[in-house]
């Protein structure tokens, strides 16, 4: 009998990021949240009980700290929940009610479906503010006259947010985070790439409303020397048939056809530049956009679908679209009949 399909992902994963994991910055809930309860998930445990058993009845029993020795480890905080200020906190084991001003959906790397919207499923409560894009902690007695809520919230975590790396975080900036790289670009408009695919694809974070999970999915922006091109030109190139078929060329194979997208990788992939001179390469850039644009709504109604006939009929929208994207990728890439037949066919 093979392995779930969801486990061999999750050792895939492993061991493209294991010096990360070793490190001790990785901590007890991340490794529980990140490994142990999707692994037991995929086995059928009813990890977050939604049978509703007592607690005698429960398949898991979760501890909220680990004693060792003299101290208490315990890890960074993330609020979990619905696109509200009544969250469930997986720390607290506990509902908690919090300002909407510091919370963010976090996207980790499954939440990337390609045109898909972007999940709210999980938030991560980010105590800082941004200006020009520099990420400056908030002062906490400013949280506590500005966010009180917020404010009592870490300080039931106070702690446990102490403790990290041991002890490390002892000081007046105690509710911090670990590290502070690109804590000010969080919000820009982004394409969103998990770094483990078996396919490759893309998701879109048209506002910049979502915070990235760095572990598991990147984040893709233009540069200045770019800025003519519309973001979902690129969507649209990163989720065709011809990138896919090109990507494990260039990628690190992982066990059950798993493949890299980090930087590395995705640096490789040709991305067709556009000659905004020319009218008919603006044209086509154009007409990408178009194409793309149409893709995101109608996955956006996909998403709020309540009757197989509209289901049929927007995935039937959806797959006639996705065939004209693939069609004009083909024009702007010069691909001949023959050359089409060898990637329709999934011959590399």
């Amino acid at each position: 009998m093979s392995a779930p399909r969801e486990i061999l992902h999750l050792v895939a994963r492993f061991e493209q990021q294991l010096d990360a994991y070793k490190s001790g910055q990785y901590n007890e809930t991340r490794l529980r949240r990140e490994f142990l309860d999707p692994f037991f998930k995929a086995l059928g445990w009813d990890i977050d009980n939604e049978q509703g058993y007592a607690e005698t009845y429960k398949d898991v029993v979760h501890e909220d700290a680990i004693r060792m020795g003299s101290a208490t480890k315990a890890p960074d905080c993330v609020a979990e929940g619905a696109r509200t200020n009544r969250l469930n906190s997986k720390i607290l084991q506990k509902e908690v009610t919090l300002e909407k001003t510091l919370l963010h959906p976090l996207v980790s790397g499954t939440d990337v479906q390609g045109y898909a919207p972007l999940p709210q499923r999980q938030y991560i409560l980010f105590p800082y503010d941004v200006n020009d894009e520099v990420a400056c902690l908030i002062p906490f007695e400013d949280l506590a006259r500005k966010f009180p809520k917020t404010a009592a919230y870490l300080n039931e975590n106070k702690k446990r947010l102490q403790e990290r790396e041991r002890g490390k975080f002892k000081d007046a900036e105690w509710y911090r985070f670990g590290r502070s790289q690109n804590l000010g670009i969080q919000n820009r408009i982004k394409i969103c790439v998990p770094r483990l695919v078996d396919r490759l694809c893309a998701g879109f974070d048209a506002d910049g409303s979502h915070f990235l999970d760095n572990v598991d999915v990147g984040g893709v922006t233009l540069k200045t020397d770019h800025q003519g091109y519309d973001f979902r030109y690129l969507v649209g190139l990163l989720n065709s048939k011809l990138l896919a078929w090109f990507f494990p060329n260039v990628s690190a194979p992982f066990r059950g056809d798993w493949m890299s997208a980090n930087r590395q990788f995705l640096s490789q992939v040709p991305v067709r530049v556009i000659n905004f001179s020319d009218k008919a390469d603006k044209a086509a850039h154009d007409r990408m956009v178009s194409l793309v644009e149409q893709m995101l709504e109608l996955h956006k109604k996909l998403a709020g679908v309540r009757t197989p006939q509209e289901k049929t009929a927007l995935e039937r929208q959806i797959a006639a679209t996705d065939t004209q994207i693939d069609a004009l990728v083909y024009e702007l890439y010069g691909l001949t009949g023959d050359e089409i037949k060898i990637v329709e066919g999934g011959k590399k």
